[in-house]
C-alpha cells in the first residue's frame, strides 16, 4: 500500500491524465469504434478522408450522456484519479471529454465552469462519500486506501489555503473529519442487510467500516448537539496516514453526551419485511401510568445485518398486548447526537484499554421521523447526566 500514500503526487503532479473511461479492463485499451445511436434523431453526411476513402458523419440533435455512465465511474479507485488530475482528457464511449480547472468541455455539450476539488465544504465532502462508496472495490479492504491520495491532497490544501477556517483539514479520521465530525457520523447504510467485514477495516463510528454505499442525513450548515468531543485517537499506517488503519492499537472517539437504553421499547415491523430486520421502526407514547402525553415515531437502520440477527433474541411479546418489545436484557443503546438523531450502540469489552467502562462500537442509527412533542420530547428526561463514553 506504499504506493497508494502516492496518489495525490502521481496524479496531481501529472500533466495530463488520459482515462480510457469506456474500458471494462485493462486489456480493453482506448481506442474504439463509437456505437450508432440509431433511436436519435438526426442525419448522416458523407465524409471523404485524405486517402480517398469515404466514411460517415454522424449528427443528432438529442446529446449523449457524458462519461458518468462509462465502466470507469464503476471503480472506486480511478475516482480520486479523476478529481486529483489537473487536466483530464476522457476516452467516453460516445465521445471524448476534457476537464481542467477552467471547467469542463465535451463534443456535444458548451463548457461548464469547474472548482478545484480540493477546496470543499462538508456538503462536498458527503457527495465524495456517496460517489465514492457507490463504486466497487475488487478488494473490499482497499475502502480507505482508494481514496486516500484525494484525502491528502485535501488536507495539505486547507492548511496552505486563506479559506482553511471554513475547510475540512483539522485531523482526518477513517473517513471522517475531527472539524466537522458530528456532521460525518450521520451517516446511514444503503444496504444494512450486508454484513460486517470479518478482517478490520475501520472503527464502527466510520463508513468505511462497512461495505455497503452510504447516504447522509442532511442537518444544513449548523448542528445543534449537547455531544462534547474529549479526545480520539487513530491507528494510521507509516506508509500512509490517510489510508489503511491497523487494528492495534484500537482507533477510537471519547465524548459525553446522553446515552439511554432500548429496554422495554416498543417495536413495529412491516407485515412484508425481511426477517431479521435490518430496518424498523420504535413506536412510543410518552406519559406516566400509560397516559398518552405525546407519541414519538422512530426509524431504526442497522449498519449491517449480525445486529439484526443477533437483537431477535431481546424481542418479546408482552401479555395481554399485541405490541412486540425489546427485553429488558437488551444490549442495545441511543447515543443522542441531534434533536432528531441518535446513534445506536452496543456495548464491547476492549482488553488493551486502560478503561472498560463504557465502551461501545456503533451499530446503526435512529430518526425521529413523526413527533408530537418536537424532536425526541421527553424521550431523554429519564437520562439525568450525560455519560462519558468511547466509541470503537
Amino acid at each position: 500500500m506504499i504506493e497508494s500514500g502516492m496518489m495525490d503526487t502521481v496524479y496531481g503532479n501529472a500533466a495530463i491524465t488520459i482515462a480510457a473511461s469506456a474500458a471494462k479492463e485493462a486489456s480493453e485499451g482506448m481506442l474504439h469504434k463509437f456505437p450508432v445511436a440509431r433511436h436519435l434523431e438526426g442525419c448522416t453526411v458523407p465524409y471523404r478522408l485524405e486517402d480517398g476513402r469515404v466514411g460517415k458523419v454522424y449528427i443528432h440533435f438529442h446529446p449523449y450522456e457524458i462519461n458518468s455512465h462509462q465502466p470507469i465511474a464503476k471503480r472506486a479507485w480511478t475516482f480520486q484519479e479523476s478529481l486529483l488530475s489537473p487536466r483530464l482528457l476522457s476516452y467516453g464511449t460516445n465521445q471524448l471529454a476534457w476537464k481542467c480547472k477552467q471547467g469542463t468541455l465535451c463534443a456535444n455539450t458548451q463548457a461548464s465552469d469547474s472548482v478545484d476539488a480540493r477546496i470543499l465544504d462538508s456538503l462536498k465532502w458527503k457527495n465524495i462519500v456517496l460517489e465514492f462508496t457507490s463504486r466497487n472495490l475488487t478488494v473490499s479492504s482497499d475502502r480507505l486506501a482508494a481514496l486516500s491520495g484525494y484525502a491528502k491532497s485535501v488536507f495539505l490544501k486547507s492548511k496552505s489555503s486563506p479559506m482553511a477556517e471554513t475547510q475540512l483539514g483539522s485531523s482526518y479520521l477513517a473517513g471522517l473529519w475531527s472539524h466537522n465530525i458530528l456532521h460525518d457520523l450521520l451517516w446511514k447504510s444503503v444496504f444494512p442487510w450486508k454484513y460486517r467485514p470479518v478482517v478490520y477495516r475501520a472503527p464502527t463510528w466510520s463508513w468505511a467500516s462497512i461495505d455497503s454505499p452510504v447516504h447522509f442525513i442532511d442537518r444544513g450548515p449548523t448542528l445543534h448537539s449537547n455531544i462534547e468531543i474529549l479526545n480520539f485517537s487513530v491507528a494510521v499506517s507509516e506508509h500512509d496516514p490517510f489510508g489503511s488503519l491497523q487494528q492495534s492499537p484500537p482507533s477510537y472517539i471519547k465524548l459525553r453526551g446522553h446515552v439511554k437504553s432500548a429496554a422495554g421499547l416498543p417495536v413495529q415491523f412491516s407485515r412484508t419485511q425481511q426477517f431479521p430486520p435490518s430496518e424498523f421502526t420504535i413506536d412510543y407514547y410518552q406519559g406516566p401510568a400509560g397516559l398518552s402525553q405525546g407519541h414519538n415515531l422512530f426509524s431504526v437502520i442497522f449498519d449491517t445485518l449480525e445486529t439484526a440477527e443477533r437483537i431477535v433474541f431481546y424481542l418479546e411479546k408482552q401479555q395481554n398486548m399485541d405490541a412486540i418489545f425489546f427485553s429488558r436484557a437488551c444490549p442495545l443503546w441511543f447515543l443522542k447526537l441531534t434533536d432528531t438523531q441518535a446513534l445506536i450502540l452496543a456495548p464491547m469489552v476492549h482488553k488493551e484499554l486502560e478503561s472498560t467502562e463504557h465502551v461501545f462500537v456503533r451499530v446503526g442509527i435512529l430518526t425521529a421521523i413523526y413527533t408530537t412533542l418536537g424532536s425526541f420530547g421527553t424521550w431523554y428526561d429519564d437520562v439525568e447526566e450525560p455519560m462519558i463514553i468511547t466509541l470503537l
